[in-house]
């Protein structure tokens, strides 16, 4: 365990600050090394929350449980749905810290990660959700370059309407008010876009990002990224909000999401 003692505060209740919350329905090499960097960290107050989910569930959760069997910190579940919506919702419903720390299972935590987050939390006490910007790297884990996103949540949320400006496997949210928000919701591959739309009905300083590179990102990694399909997610959700607020600004972000996709793979 790497733990630095001026970042641990146990909470009264005995509970953990921040739980990691990392699901996966498969077991490669990549996912190992995405938990191991989650456990490396310098901030120690942490649980992982680790659900693995498929036609797989059982094989994969036995071996994070064999990988991680000595570590207290690493609380594996399992579930037969497949999808990501739902095993982040049934981790959020078993997490125990006030902070939730999203991860994919095949990208790399930076050990200071929960560090600089938590910190940041700490001082803003009215930010809700908080990314990083992010390494982008290829399978060997060589950089191929530093992507950011727009800081202020004001910049946050004008971009909203014509993309994702926050970095899923990269961001830190309360998870009291993310789960009196509804959790995910969106389709197979919205959940975070979606969930960020909704939480832009709160008033005040909601989003951030930090320009600290959190999370090196695979950029072959996961079904969803640059597909086709996550594009016409993205854009079923501003049609959706279009169709509620008659915004046209939002039904000119669902046409950009459809032309982008049809440049994806």
């Amino acid at each position: 365990m790497n733990e630095t003692a001026d970042h641990r505060s146990i909470q009264p209740d005995g509970n953990p600050q921040v739980s990691w919350l990392v699901c996966s329905n498969c077991a490669e090499p990549v996912l190992r090394i995405a938990l191991q960097s989650c456990l490396n960290q310098t901030f120690g107050d942490f649980e992982v929350i680790f659900v693995a989910n498929g036609e797989q569930h059982c094989r994969i959760a036995d071996m994070v449980s064999a990988w991680f069997a000595d570590d207290v910190r690493v609380k594996v579940f399992s579930t037969p749905i497949q999808g990501l919506t739902f095993s982040l919702n049934y981790g959020l419903h078993h997490a125990r810290g006030d902070l939730i720390a999203r991860m994919d299972s095949d990208d790399i935590a930076e050990p200071d990660r929960l560090a600089v987050q938590v910190e940041y939390m700490r001082r803003h006490a009215d930010t809700l959700v908080l990314g990083t910007a992010y390494k982008v790297v290829d399978d060997e884990g060589r950089l191929l370059r530093t992507m950011m996103h727009p800081t202020s949540d004001a910049a946050i949320r004008r971009a909203l309407i014509w993309k994702n400006p926050l970095c899923h496997p990269s961001v830190m949210f309360r998870c009291k008010e993310v789960r009196q928000a509804g959790g995910y919701m969106g389709g197979r591959y919205a959940e975070d876009y979606d969930l960020w739309v909704r939480m832009c009905s709160k008033p005040g300083p909601v989003f951030h990002n930090l320009e600290y590179a959190g999370v090196s990102y695979r950029s072959t990694g996961g079904e969803a990224r640059g597909a086709t399909i996550a594009y016409y997610s993205q854009a079923g959700t501003q049609v959706q909000i279009f169709l509620s607020t008659f915004n046209i600004l939002w039904l000119f972000g669902a046409l950009i999401s459809w032309i982008k996709s049809l440049f994806a793979r």
